[in-house]
């Protein structure tokens, strides 16, 4: 088979790919690489330097459970600061914003934040959106009043591209849902805004009768990254628009032209951006009550009052509340909830955090919020349990050929020097053991999760978990063949492997048998079926048909279960009958970093654990000092790279990657993997799994466009894993 010629390395062999010379050699390495004349070469010299001197002392001690072969450094990154501002990031510091606010975050990532990879300008994808339902969703007929505050998230526009549209609220769907050309004839009263590259945005506001359209324009300057106040009335005649209380469009209706009687039932369709405050009314308001009330939180009985949504949730993080009297809260089902938060200290001028030591950001979203070109981000010592998305961070708006980025001014996101900064896919547990029952002797443990307050801790509803650490240890989800715990260190070697080890064979995975992208394919092609029949390493034979974390396969040490209707975690203690220490977390997050078309981007010293990161058309990315730990997991999505160009990964550790790729690159010219280590990753057989970066190519070959960027690895160190080969491959 052809992926048997991708396997650079035996399993469980370790390899370390070197060259190098000493520091008083001036030898150096030459790469050539085709130029786009086939009768012309371009020679790139490099000097050979060898990484530290204590490389190998680094390396030999390197198998030890959790401890990076990469010492903390001890420089003063502010003498490496370049043009922007310093800020901080300091969870220990949400107890200086007691005030909080919530709102809606769109923008155009799913669920599983993962992009919609269709076009998302111009005519939409059905981007996220918050659906108030049928039966719910407020109707408004003779007089009404609508109002949201918004903050419009920026987007590059191009002459193919030269607008977006984005729906505030209306009943639109779909796409093009927020284009006003695609208005029927029973359209609810709706708001859109029209980002436009020619010319200045547009406001389009207006209804649908039943027998003809109601529509009205508004040029007016929408402020970027600016929260502002947008509303219209409508008293049967007079049909106003206001932004921040101040009129800026005003119409007359023909008599007898009233809205249909649709709902307004969606809320931020192909919206880019967040949204707070959103208010309707069956009464047209006036524009003193208007900037009288737009600052404030309002009573649940105000007159005329039919929907208010200001963005509290439920208990579970299910729903969005309406205070209204009408209670129609809504379901949130593509939308995320965000938090502003505010200080009640004179030291942070009574009002959001800036930055600064003194009023530092509480976590890494609000800093990346306000991040600009330039901008050094420090991130102080803790666990930070969040969801990283952005859509065109710091993106490159001058373009080269093939449409590339340009490398500028970057956004470093750092851990504070000498401290652990962990990006962090788990959350703790208030662990009360019960003993469940007995196997063989052996106690198993139970504990009911309070589901709600994980729901709270991450923003997001919670119903079932995927990984358990007790005491910062891996367990084993329960599995149909018994093997010492994967993150153990192994005496075993490729030709006296370890009994009672995935070293000793588990067979494939009951997901994956060969790799989601194999290092030969493109992401959209399948690969050929291959048997189900796997072995365990006692040389049993069975079907891997069955489903990690099984309750019926709990039976060895350091297994668990979890039954997700009754909220119950079952735990087989390592030491068989000692109650589990309550020290415990549990896994709720897939992936937890997704970068879309973002440049210029560095992370540094920082522990990203169990979760996993996917960067789309971003370039100029660097990842410097940094451990990947339990990325992925059984049934869970690895570690992705897609297009873009000039990656660097320097200094950083892959481990515990098991059943997704530890790293796999796809389409991006010019990638860089230097003093990186992979180890125990990979446990099942046939996975193919290793570290890639592959199509390191642009442009069309027919049309002269065509671009070779060829990839560079060097000291590059393979351990422990069922396939331990890399793939540096064009």
């Amino acid at each position: 088979m052809k992926k048997v010629l991708y396997i650079i390395l035996i399993s469980l062999f370790s390899l370390t790919v070197i060259s190098c010379s000493s520091k008083d050699d001036d030898s150096s390495s030459t790469s050539t690489t085709p130029a786009t004349d086939e009768d012309t070469t371009t020679t790139t010299t490099t000097p050979n330097t060898c990484p530290a001197e204590n490389w190998w002392q680094l390396m030999e001690g390197s198998t030890s459970r959790n401890v990076s072969f990469f010492g903390n450094r001890t420089l003063n990154r502010h003498s490496e600061q370049g043009i922007g501002r310093v800020l901080y990031v300091d969870q220990a510091a949400l107890s200086r914003y007691p005030k909080r606010d919530n709102y809606l975050l769109f923008d155009p990532f799913d669920a599983d934040i993962d992009m919609k990879l269709k076009k998302i300008l111009a005519q939409g994808d059905g981007n996220d959106q918050v659906d108030l339902s049928a039966a719910n969703a407020p109707v408004l007929i003779n007089n009404f009043t609508q109002e949201a505050w918004v903050y419009s998230d920026n987007i590059t526009l191009g002459t193919s591209s030269g607008f977006h549209y984005r729906s505030i609220m209306g009943s639109g769907q779909g796409e093009y849902a927020a284009y006003y050309g695609k208005w029927d004839k029973d359209t609810s009263p709706t708001i859109s805004i029209i980002e436009r590259y020619w010319a200045a945005d547009v406001i389009s506001y207006g209804f649908g009768t039943g027998t003809k359209i109601v529509m009205f324009h508004a040029e007016v300057t929408v402020p970027i990254k600016v929260w502002h106040h947008i509303a219209t009335t409508f008293d049967g005649t007079n049909y106003i628009l206001y932004m921040n209380g101040v009129v800026v469009d005003n119409n007359t209706v023909t008599a007898g032209d009233t809205p249909a009687a649709t709902p307004v039932r969606y809320l931020g369709t192909d919206f880019i951006g967040k949204i707070d405050e959103v208010r309707m009314w069956s009464v047209a308001r006036t524009q003193a009550q208007i900037q009288a009330n737009m600052n404030n939180t309002l009573a649940d009985n105000v007159t005329g009052m039919e929907a208010y949504y200001p963005m509290a949730v439920s208990d579970n993080y299910t729903m969005i509340i309406d205070n209204s009297t009408d209670a129609n809260h809504a379901y949130i089902t593509k939308a995320e909830i965000g938090t502003r938060f505010f200080s009640d200290n004179s030291s942070c001028s009574n009002g959001p955090p800036d930055g600064t030591t003194s009023c530092p950001y509480p976590t890494i979203l609000s800093a990346l919020d306000d991040a600009q070109p330039g901008d050094h981000i420090y991130i102080r010592e803790g666990r930070y349990s969040e969801l990283l998305t952005k859509w065109q961070l710091n993106h490159s708006y001058e373009r080269v050929e093939n449409n590339l980025a340009t490398e500028g001014p970057k956004i470093v996101i750092e851990g504070y020097p000498n401290e652990e900064v962990i990006l962090d896919g788990t959350v703790a547990i208030n662990a009360q053991w019960q003993l469940a029952y007995t196997h063989n002797g052996n106690n198993i443990y139970k504990t009911v999760l309070d589901m709600d307050n994980i729901s709270k801790q991450i923003n997001k509803t919670v119903d079932n978990i995927t990984g358990v650490f007790v005491n910062g240890r891996y367990m084993i989800p329960a599995m149909p063949m018994n093997f010492k715990n994967p993150t153990d260190n192994t005496t075993g070697n490729p030709k006296n492997r370890e009994p009672g080890t995935v070293w000793a064979g588990i067979g494939k995975s009951p997901f994956n048998t060969v790799s989601d992208v194999d290092a030969g394919e493109g992401q959209d092609e399948e690969d050929e079926d291959e048997t189900t029949t796997v072995y365990g390493s006692d040389g049993s034979a069975f079907v891997n048909d069955y489903v990690p974390g099984d309750l019926a396969n709990l039976d060895n040490n350091e297994e668990w279960s979890f039954n997700a209707a009754t909220k119950t975690l079952y735990l087989y203690p390592s030491d068989n009958n000692t109650t589990p220490s309550s020290n415990v977390r549990v896994r709720v997050r897939d992936r937890f970093l997704h970068f879309s078309n973002s440049d210029n981007i560095e992370f540094k010293n920082i522990h990203f654990f169990a979760g996993s990161f996917r960067f789309y058309k971003s370039s100029y990315l660097t990842i410097e000092d940094s451990r990947f730990s339990f990325s992925g997991e059984l049934g869970l999505q690895g570690n992705s790279v897609s297009f873009g160009r000039n990656t660097l990964v320097r200094n950083t550790i892959f481990e515990y990657i098991n059943d997704s790729p530890a790293w796999s690159q796809n389409g991006t010219m010019f990638p860089t993997m230097e003093n990186v280590l992979f180890r125990y990753n990979d446990w099942f057989k046939g996975s193919y799994l290793y570290g890639s970066t592959n199509r390191n190519y642009s442009g069309k070959r027919g049309d002269g466009t065509f671009k070779v960027g060829g990839s560079v690895w060097r000291y590059v160190t393979i351990e422990n894993s069922s396939t331990a080969g890399i793939y540096p491959a064009m």
